[in-house]
């Protein structure tokens, strides 16, 4: 009867041991990106309405499979600047992979661009920005 709980014993040490170590991995994996490089950017977009004019801007997020993401509108006054925070899957090192940004602005202007999605990216939108280009929506994917 001894020798049946030194073994349960040792057998629960080895256990323990192992799920500490497991721990550790993934601790590891998920920690050091945001040792080595930093924290991420806190948002996933920023748009910038740099016209006289208010705006209505409709931002969706499209996955490799074509499958919507999210959809988010924006209604941005002259000289308003807004910031969509990233969601918590995207900070996750799994998270990886091409999606589509569609934007959408007053209805009418529509352009899409395709990110690489991890977290340290952001992308932004301008809107008559007449210092970026001639264009009235520009859309650029900035990492840090």
């Amino acid at each position: 009867m001894i020798k049946e709980t030194e073994t349960m014993k040792r057998i629960y040490k080895i256990l323990i041991g192992a799920g500490i170590a497991v721990l550790i991995l993934v601790s590891f994996y998920i920690l050091f990106p945001f040792w080595l490089v930093g924290p991420p950017p806190d948002s996933l977009y920023s748009i910038e309405n740099d016209d006289i004019n208010k705006h209505t801007v409709l931002v969706k997020l499209f996955d490799s499979h074509n499958k919507t993401v999210f959809k988010k509108t924006h209604v941005l006054d002259p000289g308003e600047e807004v910031d969509y925070p990233k969601p918590l899957w995207i900070l996750l090192p799994w998270s990886d992979g091409k999606y589509t940004i569609a934007i959408t602005l007053d209805g009418k202007i529509r352009k899409t661009c395709e990110i690489m999605l991890h977290p340290w990216m952001t992308v932004l939108i301008d809107l008559y920005d007449p210092l970026y280009s001639e264009e009235p929506l520009t859309i650029s994917e900035i990492t840090t």
